[in-house]
């Protein structure tokens, strides 16, 4: 079983400045998620990895177009690692760009679309084939209600060789 806790924290500013920002501290974001794979059928039920991936994040000015369409720039740098060291230590950090557009799909409820580019940087001496399976493009979609139920997909893929995965979120 795989479970995820995940959480995304304005710095400063309210959540009128992603539309009103009264200094470029507004876009500032942390964000944080933990993830834990449960082996359920071993006798013990051991969880098999932990993975934690604290994350800083920037995001531009809403800008609004017509039609209830919304255009945005997030930018981030997220570090992955397994919290072990050692030979028993697994870490990648990452920066991304991901243009943002948002379309509205009623008074609460709207798509996201934001596809992604990410480059590896720093050591890559516990991930040298990282960019062989996860590769530098993603896209990340989402539809749902702004405060309520969402569902999001989240995909990475490497054009050369052809490996990348999905995830799908509610």
């Amino acid at each position: 079983a795989r479970l995820q806790l995940s959480f995304e924290y304005r710095l400063f500013g309210s959540r009128d400045a992603a539309h009103l920002p009264s200094s470029w501290r507004d876009g500032l974001h942390f964000a944080y998620t933990q993830r834990m794979f449960w082996d359920l059928g071993a006798n013990s039920m051991p969880f098999r990895n932990i993975d934690y991936q604290p994350e800083i994040i920037y995001v531009t000015p809403t800008r609004m177009l017509k039609n209830g369409m919304s255009l945005a720039l997030q930018g981030g740098l997220r570090h992955e690692s397994n919290g072990r060291d050692g030979d028993a230590s697994r870490s990648i950090n990452s920066v991304y760009v991901a243009p943002m557009a948002a379309f509205s799909l009623g008074e609460e409820r709207r798509l996201l679309v934001a596809p992604r580019l990410t480059f590896y940087v720093g050591d890559k001496s516990d991930n040298p084939d990282i960019v062989r399976y996860r590769g530098h493009a993603g896209l990340f979609l989402q539809v749902g209600d702004d405060d309520g139920l969402r569902l999001s997909t989240n995909s990475r893929f490497n054009f050369g060789s052809g490996k990348g995965a999905i995830n799908a979120d509610l």
